[in-house]
Formats: C-alpha cells, structure tokens, sequence
C-alpha cells in the first residue's frame, strides 16, 4: 500500500478513537448531569460528519463503491458531504494512482 494510502488509513483511525472518546465524555455528562449539553452534542456531530467523510473517501480510494461502504444508511435522507469527500479523494487519489502504476 502506498505511503500516502497510509496516512489517510492513519487519519481515519485516530478520527474513529477521537470519536468514541467524544461519544464517551458525552455519555458520562449526561449520567452526571441528567440531559444534554449542546456544546456536547455539536462537537459529536461535527466529529461524526468529519469521520464519515473520510471513512467514505478513504474506502473509495481502496475500490469500495458508496453503495457498499453505508449499505445500511438511508442514502436519500441522510446524505453525506460530498465536496468534503471530493476534496479529500483529490488530495490523496493522484498519488494514489501514480503508485500503483
């Protein structure tokens, strides 16, 4: 796998522990202090939008079709941001395909 493959590989996992540490903190405030806190919640969903952008990005960099990488989401609903993934796909698909050429 090329080095800049793995370097996405890498941003998406430490993206994922961010976000189930994220989930954590949120879990106990809310044990702690009985509801929500909205600074809470948007730091949760901006960290879940962030990770899904690459996750998807990264997996179609691999060869993966959007289909098969959020087969269980409702696509229509619950679109992801795709300028995001554009722009992500862009930065690492030209080394991507440079290499394994």
């Amino acid at each position: 796998m090329n080095t800049k493959l793995n370097e996405l590989k890498v941003i998406v996992m430490n993206l994922a522990a961010d976000l189930k540490e994220c989930k954590l903190g949120t879990k106990e405030y809310q044990v702690k202090h009985g509801g929500n806190c909205g600074g809470r919640q948007w730091a949760l969903q901006c960290k879940k939008s962030e990770y899904r952008s690459y996750h998807i990005a990264y997996s179609m960099l691999l060869g993966n079709e959007y289909q098969e990488i959020e087969k269980s989401r409702h696509i229509e609903t619950d679109a992801p941001n795709w300028s995001k993934i554009n722009k992500i796909k862009e930065q690492y698909e030209k080394t991507v395909c440079v290499d394994a050429a």
